[in-house]
């Protein structure tokens, strides 16, 4: 006999008749039978055709006997315990969805930490949650924080590029700049010690649609967060031009030994597709990237990115395999060491349709509306609950997507992280991302062609 003490197993349920509940019941019986000291709480939705005196008697006659260590509690899904706070979302978000959606709805369970198992049965698309009773508790009494693990912040407004598949030279911040203080970085980072099991488990960038290493600031921010939270996973996603050889002293000086990925952006195989792409200096880049490669000799783990194929595949600069030639002839010729290097040749996309400027043509990437989302056409995104948002003024927002400040969030100045995520203001927002809630027609989450980043 397996013991469990103070498990929660919590069940969504809808029943059609009374022959289903006998089915589900039957089932009830093989799971909990070998099982002590259980509490089991039943959720029934409110298009259960069955009433809760039939199901409690069918419980007690199938299960009374044999789980006579096991509290079951039956509760209607609109009680007010059901009602509660992201409760709410996450039963009427990821109950009875089909089984293509199975990606999905691991997602989401893994981000609470639970077990999911599902009913081999005419029940196999009703999910089990096993969560500890801590867990459940703190759900029900409206404690319950998201499971935060990555963070981006913006440390000031500034990017000395110009991408064509980028809206920063349109961006709210372009229009708007300005840098983050001592203070504010300090006060981001107590707001997120809450969360610090998460993030100790995920990745922090300090850096939010723009180029980090021109903040003179940088490693000294990249020093505390390390301090903060000394398992995170610190990533910083730069051009290549601010690769001096000071700031390269410092990468080698602060990453060696920590846990961190060192992404730069070099989008193109020659100066003409480089520049055109990326309105920066060929030579410059390629030179200061060389420059690290040869000093990092395999003790930084770096990434060079290209991107030369738009997700439409209707616009293209150069091929992936263009792209590893070029890398692959320059480490030969520059006797590079590849330990850790890694190329990553990816397509590129319109960032939710934000880029509106005709200068190289920039504006024939936008997709426009790519999705309705709504109680029928339900949708997820990790960066809705699993990533923190913050720019330099301390504004939340809402993805790294929102380079026009679309939605308009608070300053965490004003309300700290845990307040927020609690807030009418954010669960409103998570709503109307998950489809729960009306949301405007040009929604970004609608016109998103890359969830998640």
């Amino acid at each position: 006999m397996e013991e469990k003490i103070n498990k929660y197993v919590v069940l969504f349920l809808d029943f059609n008749n009374e022959e289903d509940v006998n089915l589900f019941f039957d089932i009830c019986h093989n799971i909990f039978s070998d099982i002590i000291n259980c509490n089991v709480l039943i959720l029934y939705t409110k298009e259960c055709q069955v009433d809760i005196s039939t199901i409690k008697t069918l419980l007690k006659e199938k299960c009374g006997k044999e789980c006579n260590n096991i509290n079951f509690e039956i509760l209607p899904f609109h009680s007010k315990f059901a009602q509660k706070s992201l409760y709410k979302n996450m039963i009427s978000s990821f109950i009875q969805l089909p089984s293509n959606k199975d990606s999905k709805i691991r997602s989401f369970i893994q981000s609470l930490e639970c077990n999911i198992s599902y009913l081999q049965t005419d029940f196999k698309n009703k999910l089990i949650f096993d969560i500890n009773a801590a867990q459940l508790k703190s759900i029900l009494l409206n404690d319950y924080l998201p499971n935060i693990q990555n963070v981006q912040i913006q440390t000031h407004s500034r990017c000395n590029a110009n991408c064509v598949f980028c809206p920063y030279v349109e961006s709210w911040h372009y229009d708007n700049p300005g840098l983050m203080s001592d203070d504010l970085f300090y006060l981001i980072l107590d707001e997120l010690k809450p969360f610090a099991n998460g993030i100790n488990k995920g990745k922090f960038c300090p850096y939010l649609m723009q180029e980090p290493l021109i903040d003179k600031q940088i490693f000294k921010y990249i020093k505390s967060i390390y301090d903060f939270f000394p398992n995170t996973l610190v990533e910083i996603s730069t051009n290549g031009i601010p690769l001096t050889q000071k700031v390269i002293d410092k990468m080698m000086n602060i990453f060696p030994e920590r846990h961190h990925e060192i992404w730069i952006s070099h989008h193109g195989i020659n100066q003409k597709t480089l520049e055109h792409i990326m309105d920066i200096n060929h030579d410059k880049s390629v030179k200061n990237i060389i420059n690290l490669l040869k000093q990092a000799d395999g003790q930084l783990n770096i990434k060079l990115r290209g991107a030369g194929l738009s997700k439409k595949q209707d616009i293209q600069y150069f091929t992936s395999k263009e792209y590893q030639d070029f890398w692959y002839k320059i480490f030969k010729e520059e006797n590079i060491n590849i330990s850790n290097i890694d190329l990553d040749s990816f397509v590129f996309h319109d960032r939710a349709g934000t880029i509106n400027r005709k200068e190289r043509n920039a504006n024939k990437n936008n997709y426009g509306v790519i999705r309705d989302i709504n109680e029928e056409n339900s949708f997820y995104c990790n960066r809705i609950d699993n990533w923190a948002h913050i720019l330099y003024d301390g504004s939340y927002s809402i993805c790294c997507m929102d380079y026009h400040k679309e939605i308009k969030l608070p300053k965490i100045q004003d309300i700290g992280l845990v307040d927020f995520v609690k807030s009418e203001h954010y669960l409103n927002l998570v709503n109307q991302v998950l489809g729960l809630k009306e949301s405007p027609k040009n929604f970004i989450c609608k016109r998103c062609s890359s969830p998640g980043g």
